[in-house]
C-alpha cells in the first residue's frame, strides 16, 4: 500500500462506546469512563492501533470506521464528514508508544481551545493513563503553547497534525471532548485564576484586531461608553493569564460576541455583561458561561452587514457580518444595567 495510500474509512461509530463493546478487548481495558456531570459522559479511551488523520484530529478505528463521538466536524451527519469524500489516505506513519489526541475542528478559536481542548488534558489527569506524546494542531498560537506549559506540557511532548497528517499509534488515547460542559468552567478557573475577582472595571472589547464581527458605528460606541466610565481593550493583545485577571476586575463588559468573551470564565458572580450580535449570527456559549458563574446578562441585536473584503465572493460564512448597534437603544440597555 505504500504510495498508493489506504482506504478511506468506509463506516463509523457514533460513539467512542459503540466502538469499545466492538474491539474484542475488555471494556475496561479500552473504555475508562470519568464521573464529572451526570447528563454528558466524559471518557478517555485507549485505541490499540488507532490512527488519527488530518489537522482536525479525526479518530479512525483499527476496523477502519470514523469515530464520529471525537471527530465531529460542523455539521450534524456523521455520513457528511469530510474523510467520506477521499478517495484515499497517505500511508500512515507507526508511532509507538501512548500518544494522545488533543487537537479537533475549531481548535484554534480561543473558545473552543479553551472549553474544548483543555479539558481533555484534565481528563486524562483523571484517567492516569501514561502519555508519551500530545498531537496538536499545526500552526499553534501563543497562548496555546502558554496554556499547554501551564499544564506542564511541553514543546517536544507535542506531535504536529496537517492536512495530510495520518499516523497509527501503538495506543492512541482519545479523551472525550469539553463540549462547554459546566465542568469545564470550574476547572478552567481553578487553572488559570490566580487572584480573587474584584469587580471595579468596566470594559468595551473591540474587535477592531479581530476578523469580522466589528461594529461599524465603533466611535460612536465608544464615545457613548467612555463617557460612563468605559475603556476599551483588546484581549488578543495579553496573555492568557493576564486576561483571566483583566476580566476578574471587570464589574462591567459590552462587546460584541466573540471568543474573547470566554474570559468572562474568570468574572465575578457580580459581573453585568451585554453581548451585541448581528441578527445573522447568534450563538449561546457566551450565555451559558454567564449562567455557570451567576453572571447577569444582556444582549442588543444589531443590523448585520458583509464587510466590503467579502463582497462577491462564492461563500461566507454569516459570523463574519459587521454589526451596527442602535445608539439609542444602547443607551437605554446601559439603563437597565444600572450605568
Amino acid at each position: 500500500m505504500i504510495g498508493a495510500g489506504v482506504s478511506r474509512p468506509l463506516d463509523y461509530y457514533f460513539w467512542m462506546k459503540d466502538w469499545a463493546a466492538n474491539s474484542g478487548y475488555a471494556l475496561s481495558d479500552v473504555y475508562c469512563p470519568i464521573a464529572l456531570d451526570a447528563q454528558f459522559n466524559a471518557f478517555v479511551a485507549a485505541i490499540p492501533g488507532g490512527r488519527v488523520y488530518g489537522d482536525d484530529g479525526t479518530v479512525i478505528s483499527p476496523d477502519n470506521c470514523l469515530i464520529w463521538e471525537v471527530s465531529y466536524d460542523w455539521g450534524n451527519d456523521p455520513k457528511k464528514h469530510p474523510i467520506f469524500l477521499q478517495n484515499n489516505l497517505p500511508p500512515p506513519a507507526y508511532v509507538p508508544g501512548n500518544i494522545v489526541v488533543l487537537t479537533k475542528v475549531g481548535a484554534s478559536n480561543f473558545y473552543h481551545w479553551m472549553y474544548d481542548v483543555l479539558p481533555r488534558i484534565y481528563l486524562l489527569a483523571c484517567s492516569r493513563l501514561p502519555v508519551d506524546k500530545y498531537v496538536v494542531s499545526k500552526d499553534l498560537q501563543p497562548f496555546q503553547f502558554e496554556t499547554l506549559r501551564a499544564m506542564g506540557i511541553s514543546e517536544d511532548q507535542l506531535i504536529h497534525s496537517g492536512n495530510d497528517f495520518h499516523m497509527e499509534a501503538e495506543r492512541l488515547i482519545v479523551p472525550s471532548i469539553g463540549f462547554g460542559q459546566k465542568w469545564v468552567y470550574h476547572f478552567l478557573r481553578s487553572e488559570f485564576l490566580s487572584v480573587e475577582p474584584r469587580p471595579t472595571r468596566k470594559l468595551y472589547v473591540s474587535r477592531t484586531q479581530s476578523i469580522g464581527r466589528t461594529l461599524t458605528n465603533e466611535a460612536e460606541v465608544v464615545a457613548i461608553l467612555q463617557s460612563l466610565g468605559f475603556e476599551t481593550v483588546y484581549p488578543e493583545q495579553h496573555s492568557v493569564s493576564e486576561q483571566a485577571k483583566l476580566f476578574s476586575e471587570a464589574a462591567y463588559v459590552i462587546a460584541p460576541t466573540g471568543s474573547a468573551l470566554t474570559n468572562l470564565t474568570f468574572s465575578s458572580h457580580q459581573t453585568k455583561v451585554l453581548e451585541l450580535f448581528s441578527p445573522n449570527f447568534i450563538v449561546h456559549d457566551i450565555k451559558r458561561i454567564c449562567g455557570y458563574g451567576g453572571l447577569e446578562h444582556h444582549s442588543l441585536m444589531g443590523v448585520g452587514s458583509r464587510p466590503p473584503k467579502y463582497e462577491g465572493i462564492p461563500w461566507y460564512w454569516y459570523g463574519l457580518d459587521d454589526i451596527t448597534v442602535s445608539t439609542s437603544e444602547l443607551i437605554a440597555v446601559c439603563k437597565q444595567m444600572g450605568l
